[in-house]
């Protein structure tokens, strides 16, 4: 006879732990799918970037065959058709890296979505150029949108109820028992009503001799309560760091992305400047070949702060929990 609530205590414990467990997976799903998604953000980067050092390429075969053809005429020395080699070599390198990361990135999510890795996934070929507008105000019920949090504060009731159930197994018991059984050495006389033995009663437990075990429990109960309490309060304020540090990044990421699209198309303006001059014989080669370089590393940087701002959204995405209901 459960007087003192010890097996509802176990019961009410063992549903708390089941549903933290839910709200554990939960989390697990959301972050796995977030996880996922900038994956493949990821993927459509090293596409972008991969096409950056392919126009690259391009652009440094043109100047060296311009130069080459200068230099067979005698117009040009040999100084400025060797940079310009040099300059075409190693941007075919880094093409070659550029399109080794997009493969390696499209094999990782071929194996995501359970595909053979062979590189031919379709994937964008644009990062998107728009973002979800973010709420104005952090919510006042964070601590319920986050499943992880949510999961933390049912254990900690899990383990209040096993602290209050190993109390209780201090306290004196009684159990019912009962048995029934035949007392004949002849077959044909098991099913005889005379011989059946009946056996009923209540049993009353005194925890004598196992006070100091039961003691023992009841204080390990106590610890963990204060280890799971402590965890929660980690929990919390790691979540609200996690927000307050990503809302910081995604301000900052903001002002870098509109001041590396102005040094985006400046770079372009003093790229097209220097070709002209070098044209007209008025600056050197060295300088040409320098702003092509700038150019096409100032837009690569670009790119990364479009993906790295995306990323940064679907981490606050998570910190939340997840959009309002």
């Amino acid at each position: 006879i459960d007087i003192w609530g010890r097996l509802l205590n176990a019961k009410k414990a063992a549903k708390k732990d089941y549903k933290a467990t839910e709200y554990d997976l939960s989390f697990l799903a959301l972050s796995s799918l977030i996880r996922s998604i900038q994956a493949y953000f990821k993927t459509v980067e090293a596409y972008g970037q991969s096409i950056i050092a392919k126009e690259s390429y391009e652009s440094f075969q043109e100047i060296r065959n311009l130069v080459k053809d200068r230099y067979k005429k005698g117009l040009k020395s040999s100084l400025d058709y060797r940079l310009a080699e040099t300059s075409v070599s190693t941007s075919k390198v880094k093409l070659e890296n550029k399109n080794l990361d997009l493969a390696n990135m499209k094999r990782f999510l071929e194996t995501l979505i359970g595909q053979y890795p062979s590189s031919n996934i379709n994937i964008s070929k644009t990062l998107p150029s728009s973002l979800p507008l973010l709420e104005e105000t952090l919510p006042g019920d964070l601590i319920i949108r986050r499943p992880d949090i949510k999961s933390h504060f049912l254990k900690l009731e899990s383990a209040g109820y096993l602290l209050a159930q190993s109390k209780r197994n201090l306290l004196p018991g009684i159990s019912v028992s009962g048995s029934a059984g035949t007392a004949t050495k002849r077959l044909q006389d098991i099913f005889n009503d005379e011989n059946l033995v009946w056996n009923a009663g209540l049993a009353l437990s005194l925890p004598i001799f196992n006070s100091g075990k039961l003691k023992a429990a009841s204080k390990i109960e106590e610890a963990r309560m204060k280890i799971v309490k402590n965890n929660l309060e980690k929990a919390l304020l790691k979540a609200f760091s996690e927000v307050e540090q990503l809302l910081s990044l995604e301000q900052s990421l903001a002002i870098q992305i509109e001041v590396m699209k102005n040094a985006v198309n400046q770079s372009l303006d003093v790229y097209k400047l220097s070709k002209e001059r070098y044209d007209k014989g008025i600056t050197s080669l060295e300088l040409v070949l320098n702003s092509q370089s700038r150019y096409n590393n100032i837009r690569s940087q670009y790119l990364t702060l479009i993906r790295l701002r995306l990323e940064n959204r679907l981490s606050l995405l998570l910190a939340l929990g997840g959009k309002r209901n």
